[in-house]
């Protein structure tokens, strides 16, 4: 590993220990401060439902970003496999390079279905914890507006409080304010560029397209306009089939398994790429 991808390791890994960090301190407060007053001042209609989908929401943040982190995003293989995939020679790991594998300088290797290098995770996305990553970002958008929602009232009150009243409070009572006030900050702040990137790659995945092949492509459809002759995407077999094939949708793992912590067979291999008239057939494959 080069320099630069050492220095990229070492970052993700800070990176990875303050998301562990920030997402624990949110978690102490929702136990230490708002548990309590839900248990005093709430019916038990409320009491079951925050007791159900705060922990949900729990769950599935901590599952799928650990799940993106530790899951190997698939390296092109030395077997087989290459058969019946064209292939092209990457200059740097002077081997062989699947369709839509890219080189990660972070990672110096090959990725298969590369999307991006990611330094919150310290990982790349790519075609075996492409749905994990995804997963991550909209469990946590969704964690970080019930957040917001049940502590703007709190968050209103304590914003209101002036020095005097806190010191007169005592210790505990400073703690709970600042604790809201933090939490409220951290999940509004958190929530927008999250919100932002589930956006992009809803509309990614709706193409069936990754960041780098956006990219790619918007230079091939100049390519095509200039040579008088259409482009397509031969990777993308329509909006709803993009999508099962992406959150590996079938009878056994329907499509609401993707608000529960799961991990349904990634459909495909990586590294042979079906035409869209014989993909059905293809097997599932479990990442290791």
């Amino acid at each position: 590993m080069h320099l630069g991808g050492k220095i990229m390791h070492s970052l993700g890994i800070v990176f990875v220990a303050l998301v562990v960090v920030l997402i624990t301190s949110v978690v102490l407060i929702q136990y230490l401060v708002y548990m309590p007053i839900v248990l005093l001042t709430y019916n038990p209609v409320f009491i079951i439902y925050h007791g159900i989908v705060g922990h949900l929401c729990l769950a599935n943040v901590a599952y799928y970003y650990y799940k993106a982190h530790s899951t190997n995003p698939g390296n092109p293989p030395n077997d087989s496999r290459f058969s019946t995939a064209p292939v092209t020679v990457c200059k740097k790991c002077v081997a062989p390079k699947p369709p839509r594998s890219h080189h990660c300088t972070a990672c110096s290797k090959c990725i298969l279905k590369m999307d991006h290098h990611c330094p919150w995770i310290n990982n790349c996305v790519g075609h075996f914890n492409h749905r994990y990553f995804f997963l991550m970002l909209f469990h946590t958008c969704l964690a970080c507006l019930y957040v917001i929602t049940n502590g703007y009232p709190y968050f209103a009150k304590s914003w209101g409080i002036r020095p005097r009243q806190l010191a007169a409070g005592g210790s505990w009572y400073s703690f709970t304010h600042n604790a809201i006030i933090y939490q409220f900050v951290l999940c509004s702040a958190a929530a927008l560029p999250t919100a932002c990137m589930v956006i992009q790659h809803v509309l990614l995945i709706s193409r069936a397209e990754t960041m780098i092949e956006v990219l790619l492509n918007q230079k091939e459809k100049i390519l095509c306009k200039v040579e008088k002759r259409p482009f397509r995407n031969i990777y993308h077999f329509g909006f709803v089939e993009n999508w099962k094939i992406f959150l590996s949708i079938s009878e056994e793992h329907p499509w609401w398994c993707m608000f529960l912590p799961c991990s349904p067979p990634i459909v495909g291999d990586g590294v042979n790429w079906l035409n869209h008239e014989d993909y059905k057939t293809l097997d599932p494959v479990i990442e290791v």
